[in-house]
């Protein structure tokens, strides 16, 4: 024992110690974590799941770029609420180099390819360029008019609620 301490003042002194150990432990699994994770992430039913690990750990490295790729999870959770993708496993680095590296805009396609389980979400999002029609000539050919005239009609309507909207402000 050293002189003038009371055994409570000793028994605070190895508590604060075993504390202070213990934190240094965290924190360096922690620092591993950080280095050694794929910082792979969940978009569930269109929202990100923030508190995983895993996208903690993915936070804490990309702090630096954060809101540029806070933006492009944005972006992409809203891509996949409107498609009604169930699950979708982000590879958080791919998209990290995608935000930091776009200067103008994001494409949609870009995003995609920073989904791991990209067989399973490209037929939710059909996207024309990957997600192509199958079966035969007749039947793509069919499908391709559909698609067209789906454009169209979206084109017509657009219009039509513009017109109408303008005239309702006019009113």
């Amino acid at each position: 024992d050293q002189p003038g301490m009371s055994g409570d003042a000793m028994a605070g002194i190895g508590r604060d110690e075993e504390l202070a150990e213990s934190l240094s432990k965290i924190r360096n699994y922690m620092e591993l974590m950080d280095q050694h994770s794929l910082h792979h992430f969940l978009v569930w039913k269109g929202h990100t799941l923030e508190t995983t690990p895993e996208f903690q750990s993915f936070q804490r490295k990309y702090i630096l770029h954060w809101p540029a790729i806070e933006a492009a999870i944005r972006m992409l959770e809203v891509l996949l609420g409107k498609h009604a993708v169930p699950l979708a496993i982000v590879d958080g680095a791919r998209l990290a180099n995608l935000a930091t590296a776009s200067v103008d805009r994001i494409f949609q396609e870009e995003l995609v390819d920073c989904i791991d389980n990209q067989d399973q979400v490209r037929p939710l999002l059909a996207l024309p360029s990957k997600a192509k029609p199958e079966g035969t000539k007749r039947e793509k050919y069919r499908i391709a008019a559909t698609r067209i005239q789906a454009q169209a009609r979206m084109g017509i309507m657009r219009r039509r609620y513009v017109v109408t909207i303008r005239r309702q402000r006019a009113a």
